[in-house]
């Protein structure tokens, strides 16, 4: 089973592709270098993690290489 790290609040666009995510922290002090991300119809792709920053209250992950996919609001972040 993979462990939820947040759902996303908030999108962000860095240069050279990679997006940043943000979404309240519920517990996690640790983030991988994978990402696990799933939406709706529970279909799951990846991304890699260049960038984490974790407070009590919020996470902010930078994303690149996920591909095709397209990273919206409401969408899970798990950890791979």
């Amino acid at each position: 089973m993979f462990k939820e790290i947040f759902k996303i609040s908030d999108i962000l666009s860095v240069c050279g592709g990679a997006i940043k995510v943000i979404g309240e922290n519920k517990g996690t002090n640790e983030i991988g270098d994978n990402v696990r991300i799933g939406n709706e119809n529970d279909n799951f792709f990846y991304a890699s993690v260049i960038d984490a920053s974790i407070t009590q209250k919020s996470i902010e992950i930078t994303l690149e290489n996920f591909g095709e996919h397209e990273i919206k609001k409401g969408m899970v972040i798990y950890q791979s």
